[in-house]
């Protein structure tokens, strides 16, 4: 009987969503500007909210990398909607001008970032054909908690290396310091959920966590707040019954703070500098402090700067300039290429500063966006994610077939993982943590 309750609910549940999405995107219709982005967004926000129940409630996958992608397409389309009703910039300046405004193309948008959800639902429905093949979500009752600690510290110590392997610009050293950390950041989901069971996991993540945030904000980067988040996600998803509802506007109000801090420094590192050894003495952090106090006490377009530094920086904008510029202003990249640059991705990235100039020379990777207008170089942190690529390349049909592969491939792996029987419960969650970085 209960299961069938649940199912009863969870298909309650599932029909609210879908039905509010299709209203609103329908509603959005009689309007325009950033009113129909608005709705539109929220309307394809409820539609994934809807994919994730059906996957993660209905179904009761086990598949862990399901929630995980469908939190990444989540962000996007609450990024796009935080940025219609809040921030003055609907677009972002590019070598070459403007990037095209999200107002005008709300449907593009918000339909491309459907194919995501859309791409995970497919892959749930073939696992659903297939009972007995598990994920990683029943590991989880078979973790050692001192074992997962250990890796905890582990991590996050190879995270400090790599921070100073970066700036001493090694070759070796950045690359060793890179595959050491690595695991981290699709890592500190899981431990963000797994640590409302394990109490001494969470003192041990919240202390780390805070020493890597305020290293790198120190040195002007908003790396540790977005890992931070990325744990407090995992960590909300994984709340008693009891603690959710308290805990959702206490992480609310602590994003907002975190929101307020990333822009703020993206803000006054124009002139302060960033990613450099020097900026940790007592004097470079006094500078930086006393110019994110003028910023806000002087400057009266602060609040515009943060905003845009904060909430604008959550979206990635290569792609979805990528989505409307494609074909028209720029020609698809066709999928001819594809193994050579598989190849190089294996053989360049992350080696030699030689291997590096010639990785960058080749056009592989974010490189791909500076048709589009962007400068991609060792100071930008431009990212062409899997939307960007597989619509560049042949549009819709692209980008949902890249979508399609990766999940999938997720999928098989973290099958393959759950039910290998090599490493243990902590060590199963380490490994998944690569596939998914």
């Amino acid at each position: 009987m209960d299961s069938r309750n649940r199912s009863k609910k969870g298909v309650q549940i599932v029909a609210a969503c879908l039905s509010s999405a299709v209203v609103m995107v329908a509603v959005s219709v009689l309007f325009d500007g950033r009113l129909r982005l608005a709705l539109a967004s929220a309307g394809s926000l409820l539609a994934t909210v809807g994919v994730y129940c059906v996957c993660w409630q209905w179904q009761r996958s086990t598949f862990i990398s399901m929630p995980i992608f469908l939190g990444v397409g989540a962000s996007q389309l609450a990024s796009v909607l935080l940025i219609s009703i809040a921030q003055d910039a609907t677009q972002v300046p590019l070598a070459r001008g403007m990037s095209p405004d999200l107002v005008d193309f709300p449907y593009l948008v918000c339909g491309a970032l459907l194919l995501l959800p859309l791409a995970v639902g497919a892959v749930q429905f073939i696992s659903s054909l297939f009972p007995r093949k598990q994920g990683l979500r029943g590991t989880f009752v078979r973790l050692s908690p001192t074992g997962l600690i250990a890796w905890t510290v582990l991590l996050f110590s190879a995270r400090f290396g790599r921070i100073f392997a970066d700036l001493m610009n090694s070759g070796v050293a950045q690359y060793a310091m890179r595959a050491l950390a690595t695991p981290l950041d699709g890592t500190v989901l899981l431990l963000g959920y797994w640590s409302n069971k394990v109490p001494h996991l969470h003192r041990v993540a919240l202390t780390m966590l805070g020493a890597s945030a305020a290293i790198l904000l120190a040195m002007g980067s908003r790396g540790g707040l977005m890992t931070a988040g990325l744990y407090y996600i995992g960590r909300m998803v994984g709340s008693p019954k009891g603690k959710a509802r308290v805990r959702l506007l206490y992480y609310c109000l602590l994003a907002a703070v975190m929101f307020y801090v990333s822009g703020l420094v993206g803000s006054v590192r124009y002139s302060t500098g960033r990613d450099n050894l020097d900026m940790l003495r007592a004097d470079s952090i006094r500078g930086m402090w006393q110019a994110a106090a003028a910023v806000v006490v002087t400057d009266s377009g602060a609040l515009d700067s943060v905003k845009f530094n904060s909430i604008g920086r959550i979206l990635i904008w290569p792609n979805l300039v990528a989505v409307i510029n494609s074909p028209d202003v720029v020609a698809f990249r066709g999928i001819d290429d594809i193994w050579s640059e598989v190849r190089d991705e294996a053989q360049l990235r992350g080696g030699s500063a030689e291997g590096q100039l010639e990785y960058q020379g080749l056009g592989r990777g974010s490189m791909a966006a500076t048709p589009y207008g962007f400068t991609v170089d060792r100071y930008t942190s431009v990212e062409f994610g899997v939307l960007g690529d597989g619509w560049s390349r042949a549009g819709w049909v692209g980008a949902l077939l890249a979508y399609l592969v990766a999940v999938l491939v997720a999928t098989l792996f973290e099958f393959g993982i759950a039910t290998g029987r090599v490493t243990g419960g902590a060590s199963k969650i380490i490994l998944f943590g690569v596939v998914v970085s």
